[in-house]
């Protein structure tokens, strides 16, 4: 590992329509490494109403028209391969693809030397991703992938068979006209070889914003700045952890073991007398990734029960799992007795007595 210098690291970002946000994006890059290299990648029709120069706003920051529709399916890996690049024509070390809802809160500390891309590990057909908010790269990794031809690869219009391959939610994606930055990059990795490294400095999550993000230098997503809003948004995450955890006091008897949804949280699993553990998880540990459809998610709920888990618990703080993993939800209602249910605190299930 090395400690970067901002004139060797490059950022890469794909811009639509988002100017304010942009803006406030770069802001935040330039503050971290005021020395980098930033490039807007703008999409011609998405920004159609806004003047190509006005990108830049006056911060040093190179911006480009691309070919209209870069996500498209028909275009296959285009989009990443305009990313990779974009970095290498200049001398950068290091690539950073980010997107407009990711916030660079400080110069991360140590980038690795070896060949690799690395940001947050994904779980999920057809195989491990990086979480598509934040991509980083060695530069050999990225001359690699970019001279591989597999990016402008044919294969990857059949993306039933490449990079969507026995994930419903790809498929479902791919079927309504679109790619996806994380899959179709790891695709192509997992064929050149290279690997993908989780850094513990960058939090890339899917859908909702970490519950920590001051204790990394790269968070995602984050549609606010507004850094009052986000501590308050901790506090009630605190404050419905508190609550969860006197619920599980009440309701999960001393000696019992249970599942929490818990996003890592160690505060959701600190339950005096009983075991409880992060869900889902790898070796007892926060897998640091949500599943990728609602057959994962069940996969992984009758994991747990096989394993030891007798109750099953969601804070309010996730409940959104059930309007997403409607098939997780649909499984509980069938199979599982609740236990105790709390607005403002959350949800928990018996995973020993039926519904």
């Amino acid at each position: 590992m090395k400690t970067p210098r901002g004139f060797d690291v490059c950022f890469t970002m794909s811009v639509v329509d988002e100017l304010e946000l942009v803006r406030a994006r770069v802001a935040r890059i330039r503050k971290a490494y005021p020395a980098a290299r930033v490039v807007l990648l703008v999409d011609p029709v998405g920004s159609s109403t806004v003047p190509p120069n006005a990108w830049a706003g006056g911060q040093h920051v190179e911006a480009r028209l691309t070919p209209p529709g870069l996500y498209a399916v028909a275009r296959g890996g285009q989009v990443v391969q305009e990313h990779t690049a974009s970095f290498l024509e200049g001398d950068a070390r290091w690539w950073f693809k980010v997107d407009p809802d990711t916030v660079v809160r400080r110069a991360l500390a140590r980038l690795p030397r070896e060949e690799c891309f690395f940001g947050t590990l994904q779980g999920g057909a057809p195989g491990p991703s990086l979480q598509g908010g934040c991509i980083a790269g060695t530069r050999a990794a990225v001359e690699r992938l970019a001279t591989s031809g597999l990016l402008v690869s044919p294969q990857l219009r059949d993306f039933a068979a490449t990079w969507a391959k026995g994930n419903p939610n790809l498929l479902e994606r791919a079927r309504a006209g679109l790619v996806s930055f994380d899959f179709v990059h790891a695709w192509a990795c997992r064929k050149l070889g290279i690997a993908l490294r989780d850094h513990p400095e960058i939090c890339s999550e899917w859908r909702q914003p970490p519950t920590h993000p001051d204790r990394f230098a790269v968070t995602h997503p984050h549609k606010s700045l507004d850094e009052d809003h986000e501590q308050r948004v901790a506090a009630e995450r605190a404050r419905v952890a508190e609550r969860v955890v006197a619920l599980m006091r009440e309701r999960v008897p001393p000696g019992a073991s249970a599942a929490v949804v818990s996003k890592g949280d160690e505060r959701l699993t600190a339950v005096g007398g009983r075991s409880v553990r992060h869900f889902p998880a790898v070796d007892g540990m926060y897998a640091g990734f949500h599943p990728s459809d609602s057959e994962h998610a069940v996969s992984l709920l009758e994991f747990e029960r096989a394993h030891g888990a007798e109750y099953f618990v969601i804070p309010a703080t996730a409940l959104w799992w059930l309007d997403y993993y409607t098939g997780l939800a649909h499984h509980l209602e069938r199979r599982y007795r609740v236990v105790a249910s709390e607005e403002g605190t959350g949800a928990i299930w018996s995973l020993g007595e039926p519904s």
